[in-house]
């Protein structure tokens, strides 16, 4: 009888800590997802933005977009510290996370069409990666609740 109650305590105790476990990964993935979606806010901005300097919008919307992509940067630097704590934890609930490692974004500083053209499109590139991560980390988020 000692024993069976000792077991059932073991048993209620490594519930506990998985659920433990479980709660800080959910706390982890809503942290990188808050930090995503702000960056990618930024990068729609900024996006915007090239949109109206490769229109000839001159010093003031170049401005604007890298300021924009400065935002987005800070953002996603974050997100990223974010996400390597998210894995730290999914480690922890035997959960793994996989994607290509998030969005480096190489700036340029010049100011013609081409580079214009080139920035817009390392944006486009960016912010469509920053939708998938989004979408994969509101998943496993998802896949953790539904274990608790």
């Amino acid at each position: 009888m000692i024993a069976q109650e000792t077991s059932q305590e073991i048993v209620k105790a490594s519930t506990e800590e998985q659920r433990k476990e479980i709660k800080e990964a959910i706390a982890a993935a809503e942290e990188s997802l808050i930090y995503l979606r702000k960056a990618h806010s930024k990068l729609v901005d900024a996006k915007d933005w090239g949109t109206f300097d490769m229109l000839g919008g001159g010093l003031l919307s170049s401005y604007k977009k890298h300021s924009k992509i400065d935002s987005a940067k800070r953002y996603l630097n974050l997100a990223n510290k974010s996400i390597d704590k998210l894995n730290i934890e999914l480690k922890d609930v035997k959960q793994s996370l996989e994607f290509d490692g998030l969005l480096k974004f190489a700036d340029i500083g010049l100011d013609c069409f081409f580079v214009d053209f080139q920035v817009q499109k390392q944006i486009k590139d960016s912010k469509k990666k920053c939708a998938e991560t989004i979408k994969q980390i509101q998943l496993i988020k998802e896949n953790l609740e539904s274990r608790l």
